[in-house]
């Protein structure tokens, strides 16, 4: 696919199925300065998501009218057709046929892909934690990592942290929820006048920009909204834009500003923007952090065979790669919910890690400090350059550089210079050679600090008392170096 920056989002063949409807448009600047302040609310319809036409070759409503036997020539709307549905088949199958179409999409890799790559282009995207959608799918809450409300009692928790996904037409892992028939519509409009689902999405469509992806304007799901939560609502509110491929005459009569793109399309060039702002990190970052994950391991493991038993610097380097496991495993567990991608968050808990690891060596607490340690340059790796990142260190030699508090004599500084010495640093290599044992106990005998008679000493310590079987791991809990009352770092 021949691909070209438009400064607003990619642009791809005509012929390509996926990218057809990538059509080149201008960020409205009140749609970045919302994100970038957490003001930005994506309201989503069924085009995102399993009912769009690279998901299915027919749509739930099509296939159900044609069980029906309708007359092709009308044109029922779907909670008519799904009412009817129900008359003649009974709710129990109603819910069955919407159940066993999610399920089918879950079943093929291929599809599933199809089906989430809005959500999975969303999901990275930090600053957009209010979603609200009328799917029944729970593919929000898996590709984004965002809390599902569905009901009023869910109103009780919404401050909870982290995103959050308002399902006001139900979920289909709460059947009994599900709003699907002409009858269902009707009760959910009037309930909005009412309840708290209702007020809040009120309360954020009137106060927040607001972006409506997967509708048609004429649709009955949009319709419906309309009428429960946006009519009424002063016109002075925040712009509310319809981001759609297809033309439509009819966004200004709703109040809505017309983008002419893909959904998914629109959130890769939002993306790009706040990338190129420093808000973000691009996904690219990504790649990197499995690779440094993967050689962690593999590094721990050629450790966990030398002698570790009997050289401090092999002891603590276990526990300097945990660290980094730890910290590169969760980055990736937690990369969809956005949070590790936003800069100033990351930068804030990595300004936390500093002082762990200065608590830690206050407190000549070596293997905990050896896990910050290699928990904090996992973080650090987040910001640097690829050709830093391939001078990470994978092995703990207690450098000065890195432990504020710990001295170096004039000789070990000249000999190490600025960023230590690495053996055989390669270009091509995404990240350093692997340590050898060898290596890691010369540097560490090397290494002339105040700190050394307590390093040895707790490490002599420690392995009289351990078992003669067994390799010692550590875990992400830091008892005695955080508070009771105060909270672990988020990332």
């Amino acid at each position: 696919m021949d691909e070209h920056d438009a400064g607003t989002g990619q642009a791809h063949e005509a012929d390509c199925a996926v990218c057809a409807n990538n059509i080149d448009f201008e960020l409205p600047e009140a749609i970045v300065r919302a994100a970038k302040h957490g003001g930005l609310t994506i309201f989503a319809g069924a085009g995102v998501s399993t009912e769009s036409r690279l998901v299915y070759p027919t749509t739930l409503y099509e296939e159900l009218k044609s069980v029906l036997e309708w007359d092709p020539e009308d044109n029922p709307s779907f909670p008519r057709v799904m009412s009817a549905y129900e008359e003649r088949f009974g709710r129990r199958q109603l819910i069955s046929e919407i159940a066993e179409r999610l399920e089918y999409v879950e079943s093929f890799p291929f599809i599933t892909a199809a089906a989430s790559r809005f959500h999975r282009e969303l999901s990275t995207i930090s600053h957009i934690n209010k979603i609200i959608t009328t799917n029944w799918d729970t593919a929000f809450e898996d590709y984004c990592q965002a809390r599902p409300f569905v009901v009023d009692e869910d109103y009780a928790y919404y401050d909870l942290p982290g995103r959050r996904v308002f399902k006001i037409h139900g979920s289909i892992r709460n059947v009994s929820s599900l709003i699907a028939t002409d009858e269902d519509y009707l009760r959910r409009e009037q309930e909005f006048q009412t309840s708290a689902m209702g007020s809040s999405l009120k309360h954020f469509l009137a106060t927040e920009v607001v972006v409506f992806i997967g509708f048609s304007l004429s649709d009955p799901d949009f319709q419906s909204v309309y009428r429960g939560l946006l009519a009424g609502l002063a016109r002075s509110r925040p712009p509310a834009y319809l981001v759609t491929p297809f033309p439509t005459q009819r966004a200004e009569e709703f109040g809505l500003k017309l983008i002419r793109t893909d959904g998914t399309h629109f959130l890769h060039a939002l993306k790009r923007r706040l990338v190129n702002d420093d808000f973000l990190f691009p996904d690219s970052v990504l790649t990197r952090v499995e690779a440094l994950n993967y050689r962690t391991r593999e590094a721990r493991r050629i450790i966990e065979r030398s002698a570790w038993r009997t050289n401090a610097a092999l002891y603590y380097s276990l526990a300097y790669l945990d660290g980094i496991d730890d910290a590169t495993g969760r980055s990736l567990a937690r990369a969809a919910s956005g949070e590790v991608m936003e800069k100033n968050h990351l930068a804030h808990i990595i300004k936390t890690y500093d002082r762990l690891l200065q608590k830690a060596i206050d407190l000549e607490r070596w293997w905990d400090a050896a896990y910050v340690d290699g928990y904090r340059i996992a973080l650090y790796s987040f910001f640097m350059e690829d050709q830093d990142v391939r001078e990470i260190e994978l092995f703990e030699s207690f450098d000065s550089n890195d432990y504020p508090g710990v001295e170096r004599t004039d000789d070990q500084e000249q000999r190490d210079g600025d960023g230590g010495v690495m053996p055989d640093k390669s270009e091509s290599r995404l990240l350093p050679p692997l340590p050898d044992p060898d290596d890691v106990i010369s540097r560490f005998d090397a290494s002339e600090t105040s700190a050394l008679p307590s390093i040895n000493g707790a490490f002599t310590q420690t392995i009289g008392a351990m078992p003669k079987t067994g390799i010692p791991r550590h875990t992400p809990f830091l008892d005695g170096l955080i508070d009771d009352d105060e909270p672990l770092p988020t990332i």
